[in-house]
């Protein structure tokens, strides 16, 4: 069907999957075929394949011969180069033709029963001011340190992140016009004042470094699931080489109920990975205490208090242990110990030389590991490292 077919009444009640394409034909069959092997309980799924131009006229020919059985088919071939940002962008755009749309990039894959967790968690969230997306992906690790992370649970199926979804995530057009209304007056600026992690800061393409920058100045989240309903299969491409680093576990099986609560009582975490229900077990507001769990908040003297695994010369106020996961159990439930220390940065003091603080935090994370697997997978990353670089085979 010809993608000027989409400003259809009828699809304004319905939410569509998008594709993303450019020149990678077998990333892109391998996403179609997760996508034909789901399980979709709606009588009419629109899918909207869209190409950007690449000239790779085999590609161009799977996407005209696809055949879709759940609903109706547009495919959108670009006549001239747009970029990811730009191809990705106008893609949001048609969430204005529908109830909302759901993009996925050609390296994912899906879970069978990604488009119905979607439709019960805009079912019970397209409409909060709290939200401005919905995640479809969920990392198990903190990418930002390279360690792990663990929501901690609270009885629902998905929790608040200020994380901005890339690996699959769903947008109405009223998400999307609120985050285009304020990129009007805010594309250009540097956002280092905004409180999130300095690599984003960095990034020079990605149309996500825009969206972060909204999500926290307009106090909004996306909604996450514990679990993932697609995976990022890593492939090579505009933004990087091949990696698995992304690839997580999946929900394999097809959920009857979601259990998906009023946003006011999802566990919340901020763009740091930090609870923020440590707040109120501090006793403290957000203007008076940072919190900075993972030791990456480049702002972390910004406010009088501060929460952190950093070892700093300030006036420790209160200690707690590292022993229960996820980390903020420990405050939460008043664990007193070494390793998370609340200080007062006003008042100046020596370092405590009784822990190494990142040693214990390392060791927090770490100590479940084989010492020796994670010793023999450094030496032979440094050593196919070195050898690259001096064009040595292997």
């Amino acid at each position: 069907m010809d993608i000027a077919a989409i400003n259809r009444v009828e699809n304004r009640e319905r939410t569509a999957i998008i594709v993303v394409g450019y020149n990678r034909l077998g990333p892109l069959k391998r996403l179609l075929n997760s996508l034909l092997s789901a399980t979709y309980k709606f009588d009419n799924v629109p899918l909207i394949i869209s190409i950007d131009a690449s000239g790779n006229q085999e590609l161009y020919d799977a996407v005209n011969s696809f055949q879709w059985p759940y609903g109706d088919l547009y495919v959108n071939i670009q006549k001239e180069r747009l970029g990811l940002k730009r191809h990705i962008f106008s893609c949001f755009e048609m969430s204005q033709y529908f109830r909302a749309v759901i993009v996925f990039e050609d390296d994912l894959f899906v879970a069978p029963d990604f488009y119905n967790y979607t439709e019960a968690a805009l079912s019970a969230y397209e409409h909060d001011d709290c939200v401005c997306g919905i995640a479809l992906y969920s990392m198990p690790r903190n990418g930002y340190v390279g360690l792990p992370f663990t929501p901690m649970q609270s009885g629902s199926d998905v929790y608040l992140h200020q994380d901005v979804c890339t690996s699959g995530e769903c947008l109405t057009y009223s998400m999307w016009s609120g985050f285009r209304a304020w990129l009007v007056d805010n594309e250009n600026r540097s956002y280092e004042e905004i409180e999130m992690p300095a690599n984003i800061k960095r990034w020079m393409r990605a149309w996500s470094k825009y969206y972060y920058a909204y999500m926290i100045e307009t106090h909004k989240s996306f909604i996450t699931p514990y679990i993932s309903y697609t995976t990022n299969c890593g492939e090579a491409g505009e933004h990087g080489g091949k990696t698995n680093v992304a690839q997580v576990p999946l929900q394999w099986g097809v959920r009857e109920h979601f259990v998906m609560p009023p946003s006011s009582e999802l566990t919340s975490y901020d763009a740091y990975s930090n609870n923020v229900a440590l707040y109120a077990a501090l006793g403290l507001n957000p203007e008076e205490v940072t919190l900075d769990l993972y030791g990456i908040n480049d702002m972390y003297l910004s406010r009088r208090y501060l929460l952190t695994v950093r070892n700093i010369p300030c006036k420790v106020v209160k200690e707690y242990d590292l022993s229960f996961y996820p980390i903020e159990v420990n405050v939460l439930q008043g664990v007193e110990g070494n390793g998370i220390k609340l200080y007062d940065t006003t008042i100046k003091a020596s370092k405590d030389p009784s822990i190494n603080s990142i040693f214990a935090y390392l060791s927090y994370y770490l100590g479940a590991t084989n010492p020796y697997a994670v010793l023999k997978y450094i030496s032979i990353y440094c050593w196919k490292s070195l050898c690259r670089k001096l064009k040595i085979r292997f």
